[in-house]
């Protein structure tokens, strides 16, 4: 499947381009006389140019937006170098930015040979070349002005073979949103209608008018603002969505049923119902994620256990059991090494304790009052007998003080 535009780059030219009031499907002329269906459709994809009193259904205009997308996508793919890896950011805005201006311009740009030579932001910085639109009226047969008349800088109406390469301050503001984007900045503060401002003067030419312009807000200043503000990783164009085509919801007694009845509930006509050579996703009930196996139709159906798919999802599962296994066993580990360096730590300082006061912490408090009784009577034992050899010696003493009675 060839790569599309994304949500978020849709979002930046609908920004620029849908008018205030929202989608417009008649036929209306922008700021510079152009006549536009919807988000800057100027042309059907027959051809045939939008013009006045055109008008399309939701599902007209729908269908023809697609269609034309579906032409840059594949300009941009083209013209830009194989050897370039694109994400999604720079394809988005690449796209647009070819929408906007035109295949034709848009190869002979300096913003795609900067592209090609992976110049990044030499390419981003020349998204702002591109702030002119040709002003011009749409004449009738008879002569007569269609729609809005447009009038040069000097008030005079422009004839018919006249136009006005006008810059446009809202064009300076895309173009830059688009550089912001290539770059994976999200561009609404950078480019907010009052942050970009630009001079212009009108000079005459031989074909009309044509202005010079005098930038007065710098890109190194817009770019700054928008590097505070970061989108997400973009992925490389490639990559495969999480789920792809249409969805299977597996039966809740899917893990209790054989490989057998696994395979034959797989191979009946539920799988029927993709489209044939697409991924299609399968919803397990409160469980990852799979996919069943690509089945051709009226092939043979292919026993499930057997399948590239299966074996692969036998190896995924495995591997995620490893992985919780892994996990439990290192958070005991983990969990062991912190009981043992905290007892470790817990000992050191016992035995620090121990050397310091000569006493055991270990014991409990019933132990240790055991402990301090017994020492009690230790020393009233103590004290008893050095009172009783006391007081004999001291008996003794006096005795011979007083020598024998006469």
């Amino acid at each position: 499947m060839s790569p599309t535009v994304s949500a978020i780059g849709m979002a930046l030219n609908i920004e620029y381009e849908r008018p205030p009031l929202g989608l417009n499907l008649e036929a209306h002329q922008d700021t510079a006389g152009n006549w536009q269906i919807g988000d800057g459709l100027t042309s059907l994809p027959d051809g045939t140019k939008v013009g006045p009193g055109m008008s399309l259904t939701p599902a007209e205009y729908a269908a023809a937006s697609n269609e034309t997308l579906r032409k840059f996508e594949a300009g941009v793919l083209r013209l830009v170098s194989k050897d370039v890896q694109l994400n999604q950011y720079q394809f988005d805005a690449l796209v647009f930015l070819a929408w906007n201006i035109g295949l034709a311009a848009f190869e002979d740009s300096t913003v795609l040979s900067m592209v090609n030579a992976e110049r990044w932001e030499d390419a981003a910085y020349h998204f702002g070349d591109w702030v002119y639109a040709t002003v011009e009226n749409d004449f009738n047969a008879d002569g007569t002005v269609r729609g809005t008349a447009k009038y040069g800088p000097d008030g005079v109406l422009l004839a018919k073979g006249q136009i006005w390469k006008r810059a446009y301050r809202g064009l300076a503001r895309r173009h830059m949103a688009e550089a912001c984007l290539s770059l994976g900045f999200d561009w609404r503060d950078a480019c907010h209608e009052d942050a970009i401002e630009l001079e212009s003067v009108s000079e005459k030419t031989d074909y009309g008018w044509r202005d010079r312009v005098t930038y007065k807000t710098p890109w190194a200043d817009v770019l700054r603002v928008a590097r505070e503000h970061p989108l997400p990783a973009p992925k490389m164009l490639g990559e495969k969505e999480a789920v792809m085509g249409k969805t299977l919801v597996l039966p809740e007694n899917w893990d209790d049923l054989t490989a057998d009845q696994q395979t034959a509930w797989l191979n009946n006509d539920q799988t029927a119902k993709l489209k044939a050579k697409s991924t299609a996703g399968v919803v397990v009930p409160k469980k990852a994620i799979i996919e069943t196996p690509n089945l051709k139709p009226g092939a043979p159906a292919k026993p499930l256990e057997e399948s590239k798919s299966a074996n692969g999802l036998a190896k995924k599962k495995a591997g995620e059991e490893s992985l919780k296994v892994s996990a439990i066993v290192s958070g005991v580990t983990a969990t062991t090494a912190v009981v043992r360096e905290v007892t470790g730590a817990a000992k050191a300082a016992t035995e620090t304790a121990t050397d310091a006061t000569g006493f055991v912490l270990g014991f409990t408090l019933q132990q240790l009052m055991i402990i301090g009784i017994i020492i009690g009577i230790g020393t009233l034992a103590v004290g008893a007998f050095r009172w009783w050899v006391g007081r004999n010696m001291l008996w003794e003493g006096r005795q011979e003080a007083e020598g024998p009675k006469i």
